[in-house]
């Protein structure tokens, strides 16, 4: 995201009088973003006149050179959440495994979403609003450009987004099964990801779509 963007959601923050209780900053990894020092100052700006009791938190993955040189200019006050990951083999979810794929899915309201929405809150990403930050990178590769490009409203259930999202995302199973130790993915997933190397769709990015006025 730009460190426009991140104005754009503070401003929307402050004039919806939002005060987030935490804001996590994810990545890829987010240590790599040229701007990311400012960005988190901006934040922490945010946090001094709006919600002094608001958690900002950065994940990391905390591997490489370049990595720990900038998580020692961090400020004291962010929480780090360093997963200390190395170059040997690492367990993950099986976030490529679409339920829709699956029989004993075909019959589930995906508009329930996981645990993700309720402990994480909505994500946002630089092609706007989603229920949860994995929803935005399924919509990287499957090109819906859903994302909501205005702070969504306490009557915005996002219940189009989940029913759209939840069906390709392996994390709305993940209680019912073990990590894994090596890629794995259903069809739907490698029929995305090939016509994703073929060409990468279009987003409109956060910010930038026209907004009509009535």
């Amino acid at each position: 995201m730009t460190v426009e963007q991140i104005r754009l959601f503070l401003d929307e923050s402050i004039a919806g009088k939002i005060r987030w209780e935490r804001i996590r900053i994810l990545g890829g990894e987010p240590t790599l973003h040229p701007n990311l020092l400012e960005i988190i100052d901006m934040i922490r700006n945010w946090r001094l006149d709006y919600a002094p009791e608001a958690l900002i938190e950065l994940n990391t993955n905390g591997y490489g050179h370049r990595v720990r040189e900038v998580l020692r200019f961090i400020p004291d006050d962010i929480i780090i959440k360093n997963s200390n990951k190395n170059c040997r083999e690492q367990l993950f979810d099986s976030f490529n495994i679409a339920p829709s794929d699956k029989i004993a899915y075909q019959f589930a309201d995906f508009r329930n979403g996981c645990y993700l929405a309720k402990m994480s809150g909505i994500g946002l990403t630089p092609y706007g609003y989603y229920p949860c930050a994995p929803a935005g990178a399924i919509d990287r590769v499957f090109g819906f450009d859903t994302g909501r490009d205005r702070l969504p409203t306490e009557d915005d259930d996002l219940y189009d987004q989940l029913k759209k999202f939840c069906r390709l995302c392996g994390h709305f199973e993940r209680r019912f099964h073990s990590k894994v130790h090596r890629p794995t993915m259903s069809k739907t997933w490698e029929n995305a990801y090939e016509l994703y190397s073929i060409k990468r769709p279009i987003l409109h990015r956060y910010g930038e779509r026209d907004i009509i006025v009535h």
